[in-house]
């Protein structure tokens, strides 16, 4: 991820938001916006398989995607127009037509 950063920085202005719950990350050095989950403790008896860190990321995840839908206007018809098909695909585009 840190080189991915590192190397998308000639792609013009940009912020870089990481999402992270390792506080010596090197991602945090390289990004201009830091999300810290906090400490997660994984319920698999391993500790390794990372469950209850995926349910926080992906609340997060869905987090941002609803605010940067609000703050750029985008609409149902943009979502139809994205979506491939299936029953929510085929919801949005009902007032595509």
């Amino acid at each position: 991820m840190v080189e991915m950063v590192e190397l998308s920085r000639h792609l013009g202005p940009h912020k870089v938001i990481a999402v992270t719950s390792h506080p010596q990350s090197d991602l945090r050095l390289v990004s201009d916006i830091i999300i810290d989950m906090g400490q997660i403790a994984e319920p698999c008896s391993l500790g390794l398989t990372p469950t209850a860190s995926i349910a926080v990321m992906s609340a997060i995840a869905d987090a941002l995607a609803l605010i940067v839908m609000e703050r750029r206007g985008f609409t149902r018809k943009d979502y139809g127009l994205r979506h491939h098909g299936g029953y929510l695909g085929a919801k949005a585009r009902l007032d595509n037509v």
